[in-house]
C-alpha cells in the first residue's frame, strides 16, 4: 500500500512538471495494483492514467480508463471515488471536444461532492463548469450554456472556497478560468488582473501547467485585442514550458494561437513553419488544441488568398464538432460561413452590418456585456470579430501613450520599454491596431 501510494504521489507531482515522467510513476503504479487485489487501487491508477493520456492528446484512451474506473467504483459503493471519477471523466470530455458531455459530468460531480462537504474537489469541479460556454479556448465547439453571465457564479464560489481552504494551487486555476470567462465578456481588465495572480501564484509554487495556462491565456487575450506582438511575447512563452513538461494539449493549444498572432502580424511563413513543427497536416479534428490549430491553418490559407482551403477546413471544423444538432448553428459553421464570405464583398458587408446590429442592439446583448454569446449562431463569428475590434479601439486609442502602456501592463517592467516601440512599429507597418476600414451604418 505505501510503495503504491509513493509511486501515485510522485507520478502526481511530476504531472505538474514533466508528463514523461509522471507516465512512468502511474504505470508502475497502475500495475502494482493489479498484483495487491485491491479494486479501489486499481481504480484510482486507472483514473491518474487516463489523465496522462488526456494531456498527451488521447482522449478516447483517457475516457476508457475513467470509464472502466468508474464502474469499479459503483460497484464499490464508493461516492467519493465516484466523485472524483465524474470530475476526470467531465475534464476528458471537454478536452475532447464535447463540451455537453462533459457539463453532464461536471455536474454531477458537483452534487456528490457538496453531499460529500469535499471541498477541495467542489473547487476544482466548479472552476472546470466554466469551460462549458463560448470562450477563446472552446469557441470552436458547440457550448453547453446558455449565456456567459451564468458561468460567472460557479467560477466565483470555486476561488471563494480554494482561497478559504488555502488551495494555492486551486486558486491559480480559478483564476484561469476567472479570466476565461471575463474576456470572453468583454472585462479585459479584470481579466489581466487574474491572470497576473494567477500567474505569480503558479511561478510561487513553480506549478508549471498553470504557468503555461497562465501564459497561453495572456496571449489569447491580447489576440482579441489585435495586439499580435504583445500575444507573441505570451503565447512563445507557454509554448516552451508546454515542451518542458511534455503535454501535447498544450503544445497544439499554444502552437495555434501563436501561428494565429503571427499571421495577424503579417509573419505568414513563421506561422506555417511553427504549424508544420508542431502538428502535421493529417492530424485528427478532435481535441481543444487539435481544432484551435487547424483553424490557425484555415487563418493562414484566407491570409494567402486561398478561400477555398480555408472554407474545406472550417467545413471540417463543423463536421466533426460533437452535438451539432443542439444548435442551428455552431461556433465552426460560423467561420466556414465567415470564410464564404471572403469571396463576395457584398455578403461580407451584410454580415458585418448584421453583427454590428446584433451587438448594439440591447435587446439583443442581452446578459452578455458584448453580446457575442447572445446572438444568433449565423452572425456569432462575425459579432466576435465586429466587438474584439470595437474594444480594441477602446482600449488601444491612437497614439503611443495610451495604446502601448495599455497593453504592456502584464509584463514585466524590463518589457516594457521595448514592448512600446514594438507596438508602435507593428502599427506603423500594418494599421492592424488602428482598425480601418469600417463600413458605414
Amino acid at each position: 500500500m505505501a510503495e503504491w501510494q509513493s509511486l501515485i504521489d510522485l507520478g502526481a507531482l511530476w504531472a505538474e512538471r514533466d508528463y514523461t515522467h509522471t507516465r512512468t510513476f502511474f504505470q508502475r503504479a497502475y500495475e502494482h495494483a493489479g498484483t495487491m487485489g485491491q479494486p479501489s487501487m486499481l481504480a484510482r491508477s486507472l483514473n491518474r492514467v487516463g489523465n496522462w493520456h488526456l494531456n498527451v492528446e488521447e482522449p478516447l484512451e483517457a475516457l476508457r480508463c475513467h470509464q472502466e474506473a468508474l464502474a469499479i467504483f459503483r460497484q464499490l459503493n464508493d461516492p467519493h471515488g465516484i466523485a472524483e471519477t465524474l470530475d476526470l471523466l467531465g475534464m476528458a470530455s471537454y478536452l475532447g471536444g464535447d463540451l455537453v458531455q462533459g457539463t453532464r459530468y461536471y455536474e454531477q460531480a458537483v452534487t456528490l461532492f457538496r453531499q460529500l462537504d469535499d471541498r477541495l474537489g467542489l473547487t476544482s469541479s466548479l472552476a472546470s463548469l466554466t469551460l462549458r460556454g463560448a470562450l477563446s479556448i472552446t469557441n470552436t465547439m458547440v457550448s453547453a450554456a446558455t449565456t456567459l453571465a451564468e458561468l460567472l457564479p460557479d467560477v466565483e464560489m470555486a476561488l471563494k472556497i480554494a482561497r478559504e481552504i488555502g488551495q494555492r494551487s486551486g486558486e491559480a486555476y480559478a483564476l484561469y478560468q476567472l479570466e476565461l470567462c471575463l474576456s470572453a465578456q468583454g472585462e479585459y481588465r479584470r481579466a489581466l488582473d487574474a491572470l497576473q495572480q494567477s500567474l505569480l501564484i503558479a511561478e510561487e509554487f513553480e506549478h508549471r501547467q498553470w504557468m503555461v495556462a497562465a501564459h497561453w491565456a495572456t496571449g489569447a487575450l491580447y489576440l482579441d485585442l489585435l495586439s499580435p506582438l504583445m500575444a507573441q511575447h505570451h503565447l512563445k512563452l507557454a509554448l516552451r514550458l508546454s515542451h518542458e513538461i511534455g503535454s501535447k494539449h498544450w503544445i497544439n493549444t499554444s502552437t495555434g494561437s501563436l501561428a494565429s498572432a503571427c499571421i495577424l502580424q503579417g509573419e505568414l511563413e513563421q506561422a506555417e513553419s511553427l504549424l508544420n513543427a508542431e502538428f502535421g497536416g493529417d492530424a485528427p479534428v478532435q481535441t481543444i488544441g487539435q481544432r484551435i490549430a487547424w483553424c490557425a491553418q484555415a487563418e493562414l490559407a484566407l491570409a494567402r488568398g486561398d478561400p477555398a482551403l480555408a472554407l474545406q477546413i472550417t467545413q471540417r471544423l463543423s463536421a466533426s464538432a460533437a452535438n451539432t444538432g443542439n444548435r442551428s448553428r455552431n461556433g465552426a459553421a460560423k467561420r466556414a460561413g465567415d470564410v464564404d464570405c471572403a469571396g463576395s464583398p457584398p455578403l461580407a458587408v451584410a454580415h458585418l452590418r448584421d453583427a454590428r446590429h446584433a451587438v448594439s442592439n440591447p435587446i439583443t446583448r442581452g446578459r452578455s456585456r458584448t453580446g457575442i454569446f447572445d446572438c444568433p449562431y449565423d452572425h456569432r463569428g462575425t459579432c466576435r470579430e465586429y466587438t474584439r475590434r470595437t474594444h480594441a479601439r477602446a482600449i488601444f486609442p491612437r497614439g503611443r501613450s495610451s495604446s502601448a502602456a495599455h497593453a504592456c501592463d502584464l509584463l514585466t517592467p524590463s518589457c516594457r520599454q521595448a514592448s512600446i516601440w514594438r507596438v508602435d512599429r507593428a502599427r506603423t507597418r500594418s494599421g492592424g491596431i488602428d482598425c480601418k476600414g469600417e463600413i458605414e451604418s
